[in-house]
């Protein structure tokens, strides 16, 4: 079952948190972006680090970044919970019906199918 991963939107439009997945560290950066109206993360383990990924729903983050964070076997995506939602990420609603979640390696081969 996928994990969730703990986003704090609530707080600021730009945030740090550290999680550990698959026994590793890992150094999450989630910005609010005002122009382009989407929420972007940024991922930095002990030896790596992704450039800007923009958080968009039902698809797999790390899928074209997989070359900045060889050591993480897993992957992201923003799965809508609230189906009352529209379509899109918004400011207000992540964390709050969008939600970010950690997929191991078997299951995002079953995502992608």
């Amino acid at each position: 079952m996928p994990e969730q991963i703990p986003v704090f939107q609530n707080i600021s439009s730009k945030f740090n948190q550290e999680i550990i997945i698959d026994d590793r560290v890992l150094e999450i950066n989630i910005a609010w972006n005002s122009r382009a109206e989407a929420w972007y993360m940024t991922i930095t383990d002990e030896d790596d680090v992704t450039p800007g990924i923009k958080l968009v729903p039902r698809w797999l983050l790390l899928r074209q970044y997989r070359s900045y964070l060889p050591n993480v076997d897993g992957d992201f995506i923003v799965a809508k919970q609230d189906v009352s939602l529209g379509d899109d990420i918004t400011y207000e609603n992540l964390n709050q019906g969008y939600n970010l979640l950690y997929l191991t390696p078997e299951e995002s081969e079953q995502w992608e199918d």
